[in-house]
C-alpha cells in the first residue's frame, strides 16, 4: 500500500460509468506503475479548482497495491432495544433533535421525541399548499417538521465545526441511513431537498424500531420544572410528558420556548445575527463567471460562489448558497413573510440564489445596557411583519439588483423562481438603513471581485431574516445543562450554539453525551 498522496485530474475523468477505472489509469501514470497492480484507490477528499481557465479535481487518495486489499467499510446503524428503559425527553425533531435520540439510543436510553411540526409525508402536503396557493400551517411549513428547517431546504452539510466534534461520524450516520457515500469525501457535501427527507423519515423509523417514542403535532408551551428540576413539558392540549431529563433542540423559529424562558426569568440572552435578502441570477451566468467565461464547463457541476465583505465595520456576506435551486416561502407565523433557498440534489433549476445578509448586533435595535433578552427577535418579528405587510399575503417585494443599489424601484424583472410572485417595491427603503446601505456597498465590491456579478439580470428578494437565532438560551460550560435548570440541556441552532445542518446534529450528539455521563456518574 501506498501512502496518501495529492494529485489533480480533468474534471471528466471522474464522471461516468469508468470514472473508477480512469483513476486507476490516472493514478497508474502518475506513480509509474501497472495498472493491474493497482487493487484500489479510496478517496479521501475531492475539491474543485476553478482558479484556472480549465477547472479540474484535487483529490487526496490513498492507493492499496497488490496483494493489499481494500476492506468496504459497513455504514449500518445499530440501535440495541429499549424496553422498560429510563426515558429522556428531546424537543424538536430537526438533525440536533435526532443525532441526539440516536447517541441516547445507542446508550440504552429512551428518547421520547416531541415535534410540533408533522411527518415527512403529512409534512409535504402543508409545503405544497404554501407554495401553490399562499396558505401557511404555522405548525408544518419549511421550518416545522420532521426534519427540521433544513430538510426542505437544501441539505447542505458543509461545516467549519470540526473542532466541536465528529464531522464524519455524522456523515457516516447519514450513509448508512441511505446518503451517497460520496458526502464522505466531498469538500463540500450536499444532499439535496428531495434525498435528506427520506434520510431523516429512515431515522425515525430505526428508533421507533428500537423502541423510541415519536410524538407529532404536539407543541411544548411549558417547561416543567420542581425544585430547579427539569421533570418533563406540557403541550398546548395540556398533555405532560415525563422524563429523566430534557434536551431542548427546538429550532430557530420556536420563538414560543424563548418567550415563556423570559416570562419565568429563566436565563437567555440577546446575540447577534444577520438579516437581509434573497439574490437571485440566471445559474447560467454564475457557471459563466466563476469558470471563466463558461467555456469547458459542459461536465462542471452548476457553479457555487461565496463573498464576505467589510463595510463600514460591518460583515455583509453570503449565506446557503443554492445553485440550481429556488427561493421559497419559509414563514411560520401568518403576519411575517420571511424567505430561504433550496435546491434538489440534481441542481438543475436555471436559477442561482443565496442569502445576502449584514451583521445585526444588540446596539443596532436597542441600548445594549438595558437589552431585553428578546430584543433581536423582536427587531426580526417587525421587520418580517414589514415586508409582509406591504401586500398582506406571501407574494415577496423585490428589486433588480442595479435598481436597488441606486435606490430606485423596479419597473420589471427577469423571471424568478419564487412560486408565490414577485413585486415590485423599493426594499433599499423598507429594509433598515443601515443593512440597506451595507448590502448596497457590499453588492458594488462583489461586482469589482467577479466581474459580471453585479448586474440588472439579478433580482433582490425579501425578507431573509433567519439564518440564525437571534437568542442565545443559558448554558453551563461544563456540563451544558441550562445554569438554573438541572436535566434541562439546550443544544443545535434553537439555543444559539450551532447554525446549519451537520454543526446542529454535532451539537445534539454532544449534548446526549454529556447527559449520558451525568447520568452514569448519579
Amino acid at each position: 500500500m501506498i501512502d496518501e498522496i495529492q494529485i489533480r485530474m480533468p474534471v471528466a475523468l471522474l464522471l461516468g460509468e469508468q470514472k473508477e477505472l480512469l483513476l486507476k489509469k490516472e493514478v497508474a501514470h502518475i506513480l509509474s506503475l501497472a495498472v493491474e497492480s493497482i487493487s484500489y484507490v479510496e478517496i479521501l477528499k475531492l475539491s474543485l479548482d476553478t482558479r484556472s481557465v480549465r477547472p479540474f479535481y484535487q483529490l487526496s487518495l490513498k492507493i492499496y497495491t497488490l496483494p493489499d486489499t481494500y476492506s468496504f467499510p459497513t455504514y449500518e446503524i445499530q440501535i440495541p432495544k429499549l424496553e422498560h428503559k429510563a426515558k429522556v425527553l428531546i424537543c424538536g425533531c430537526g438533525p440536533a433533535g435526532l443525532f441526539a435520540a440516536l447517541t441516547l439510543a445507542k446508550e440504552g436510553l429512551c428518547p421520547v421525541i416531541i415535534e410540533r411540526g408533522k411527518t415527512i409525508k403529512e409534512r409535504k402536503k402543508d409545503i405544497a399548499l404554501l407554495c401553490r396557493e399562499g396558505y401557511l400551517n404555522p405548525n408544518s411549513n419549511y421550518c416545522f417538521g420532521e426534519g427540521g428547517a433544513g430538510c426542505f431546504s437544501d441539505g447542505k452539510l458543509y461545516t467549519r465545526s470540526n473542532k466541536r466534534g465528529d464531522v464524519h461520524q455524522v456523515l457516516e450516520t447519514l450513509v448508512g441511513f441511505g446518503a451517497d457515500p460520496e458526502i464522505l469525501y466531498q469538500a463540500h457535501p450536499h444532499l439535496g431537498s428531495d434525498k435528506l427527507p427520506g434520510i431523516m423519515e429512515r431515522i425515525r423509523l430505526a428508533l421507533i424500531h428500537s423502541g423510541a417514542e415519536f410524538h407529532f403535532e404536539t407543541c411544548v408551551e411549558e417547561i416543567l420544572v420542581s425544585n430547579g428540576k427539569c421533570t418533563g413539558v406540557r403541550d398546548t392540549k395540556g398533555n405532560d410528558f415525563l422524563g429523566e431529563a430534557l434536551i431542548l433542540a427546538c429550532g430557530h423559529s420556536a420563538r414560543n420556548i424563548y418567550e415563556w424562558l423570559d416570562k419565568n426569568n429563566y436565563k437567555i440572552e440577546a446575540k447577534a445575527f444577520a438579516l437581509g435578502v434573497r439574490l437571485e441570477h440566471p445559474q447560467a451566468l454564475i457557471n459563466a463567471i466563476q469558470y471563466h467565461g463558461g467555456k469547458n464547463t459542459i461536465d462542471l457541476p452548476p457553479a457555487q460562489y461565496s463573498f464576505a465583505e467589510q463595510v463600514n465595520e460591518r460583515g455583509v456576506f453570503s449565506f446557503c448558497m443554492c445553485p440550481g435551486g429556488m427561493i421559497i416561502p419559509s414563514s411560520t407565523e401568518a403576519d411575517g413573510l420571511v424567505l430561504n433557498g433550496m435546491s434538489d440534489s440534481g441542481r438543475n433549476s436555471p436559477w442561482a440564489n443565496s442569502a445576502m445578509v449584514v451583521t445585526v448586533n444588540g446596539s443596532d435595535y436597542g441600548k445594549e445596557s438595558v437589552l431585553s433578552p428578546l430584543a433581536g427577535l423582536d427587531f426580526q418579528r417587525s421587520i418580517e411583519r414589514q415586508f409582509f405587510n406591504l401586500q398582506g399575503k406571501f407574494q415577496a417585494p423585490a428589486q433588480r439588483m442595479t435598481d436597488f443599489v441606486k435606490g430606485t424601484e423596479s419597473s420589471d424583472f427577469p423571471k424568478c423562481s419564487y412560486p408565490l410572485g414577485i413585486f415590485s417595491a423599493p426594499i433599499h427603503q423598507i429594509l433598515p438603513s443601515f443593512i440597506a446601505k451595507s448590502l448596497q456597498l457590499g453588492f458594488k465590491k462583489m461586482g469589482e471581485k467577479r466581474k459580471g456579478f453585479f448586474t440588472e439580470e439579478a433580482v433582490v428578494v425579501g425578507l431573509e431574516s433567519r439564518s440564525s437565532s437571534p437568542v442565545k438560551i443559558g448554558r453551563k460550560e461544563d456540563t451544558w445543562e441550562h445554569p438554573q435548570i438541572e436535566a434541562l440541556y439546550p443544544c443545535g441552532e434553537g439555543s444559539g450554539y450551532a447554525g446549519g445542518i451537520t454543526s446542529s446534529a454535532i451539537d445534539g450528539v454532544n449534548s446526549a453525551k454529556k447527559l449520558i455521563a451525568k447520568l452514569r456518574s448519579e
